[in-house]
């Protein structure tokens, strides 16, 4: 599991770039942080909430498809398991 971080971590970062960059600043999310000076930390902030999402996504979808018999149901579970968790949790 940790060779999958390790591996995973560029590739999530390079994805958390791509989604960051169109998230916050194209939709104007920055704004809410002009009237108290704090730019710099809430994108610091936004962009690490995102990188941690999609360091969650990869490893909670690898643990899945690891403890089942075959790769076909551990994806439909994962893709169930994590629906639910975004339904349920917030």
């Amino acid at each position: 599991m940790l060779a999958n971080i390790v591996v995973d971590i560029p590739w999530n970062s390079l994805a958390a770039v791509l989604i960051f960059l169109p998230f916050y600043y194209i939709i104007g999310m920055y704004h809410n942080a002009e009237e108290t000076h704090t730019v710099n930390e809430r994108s610091g902030l936004m962009f690490l909430l995102v990188w941690s999402f999609m360091m969650h996504c990869g490893t909670f979808t690898i643990m899945v498809v690891a403890s089942v018999a075959t790769a076909e149901v551990g994806a439909t579970l994962a893709l169930l398991l994590f629906s639910m968790s975004l339904i349920f949790c917030g």
